[in-house]
């Protein structure tokens, strides 16, 4: 929220306050779809939490743009829209890259352009030019 000059109350209720806009880019191994491992026999880590519950709390915050993660080892891209009853539109982008491990070897590369009242993100699929058997 320090982020934030408005964000959306769990109920979906515009709160505003006096900081600073920033656009936030969020960084995770996992996927919103794999984020499904509730387990936790002891209560060490309760309550824990899902990708259904991430999704939510990013969607309350207009200014988070992206989520960018991997673990599939696919490249893909979500859309994630706000729902039509908030008060305000939106949504963010969950972007999903391969590991430099997979073959054939892929870098994904992230721009993001503004103006004053639009965000763009451009992503770029970078392949390495290499014959796979040459010697470092």
């Amino acid at each position: 929220r320090r982020g934030s000059r408005q964000y959306l109350s769990s109920a979906g209720d515009l709160i505003s306050h006096d900081v600073t806009d920033r656009l936030f880019v969020i960084f995770s191994h996992h996927t919103l779809a794999t984020m499904d491992n509730t387990y936790d026999p002891w209560g060490w880590w309760s309550p824990r939490r899902d990708g259904d519950d991430v999704r939510a709390l990013l969607l309350q915050h207009p200014n988070v743009i992206a989520l960018v993660n991997g673990h599939t080892h696919q490249n893909r891209i979500l859309p994630h829209p706000r729902p039509s009853t908030w008060p305000r539109p939106g949504g963010f982008w969950e972007i999903t890259t391969a590991a430099h491990i997979d073959w054939p070897q892929q870098s994904r590369l992230i721009e993001i352009s503004t103006t004053p009242d639009t965000v763009s993100l451009f992503t770029t699929i970078l392949d390495t030019d290499a014959p796979p058997q040459t010697v470092a």
